[in-house]
């Protein structure tokens, strides 16, 4: 396998020649030499059609495999990556940037990058869930009402054994200071 190494370019759709190997349904592939984020540029012999594919990146010994739907686009000739996945997208832009850059890529650094979520989980409530809040809440005023009710009843409890021993305790303490003073 020979990699060629190219200087970075500002365009985020500059083809390097890394080898990848494609495999698209079961039926056709081979090594693709020319690829970038966009997609894959076949070789002119390769026969190739649209459909979901494992591309597999050769990293040290070993194959890294990535799901991936390919849709071929005859104006360019060119396989365009549709609707790719979080994490593959992630492995997949790591190891072009290493590549653009002239770096090598280490076990740690690919391993890093292949342990990206998997897929976000939406963090907004259904219909159904905010309905269901909407039923159990009582009305705002309803709420500060009891809440109010519920420390007026607190106070009036420990007024008797809290409230009282302190008070009389506080009116001794400065009766003895003033009469005190007095003298």
């Amino acid at each position: 396998m020979l990699v060629r190494y190219e200087p970075p370019l500002h365009d985020f759709s500059y083809v390097v020649q890394a080898p990848l190997l494609l495999d698209i349904d079961g039926a056709c592939g081979g090594w693709i030499e020319r690829w970038s984020l966009e997609g894959l540029v076949p070789a002119p012999d390769m026969k190739v059609s649209s459909g979901n594919a494992v591309l597999t990146i050769p990293f040290q010994g070993f194959g890294i495999s990535l799901q991936c739907q390919l849709d071929l686009d005859t104006t360019e000739n060119i396989l365009r990556f549709v609707d790719l996945g979080e994490r593959e997208s992630h492995v997949l832009r790591h190891f072009y940037r290493q590549i653009v850059t002239g770096r090598a890529v280490s076990v740690n650094q690919i391993i890093t990058a292949m342990e990206a979520p998997a897929e976000k989980i939406p963090m907004e409530q259904t219909p159904e869930e905010s309905e269901f809040e909407r039923q159990r809440k009582l009305p705002r005023i309803m709420r500060t009402c009891f809440a109010i009710g519920v420390y007026a009843l607190l106070g009036v409890i420990a007024y008797q054994p809290v409230v009282l021993p302190l008070y009389d305790a506080v009116r001794s303490e400065f009766a003895t200071s003033e009469s005190a003073k007095l003298q």
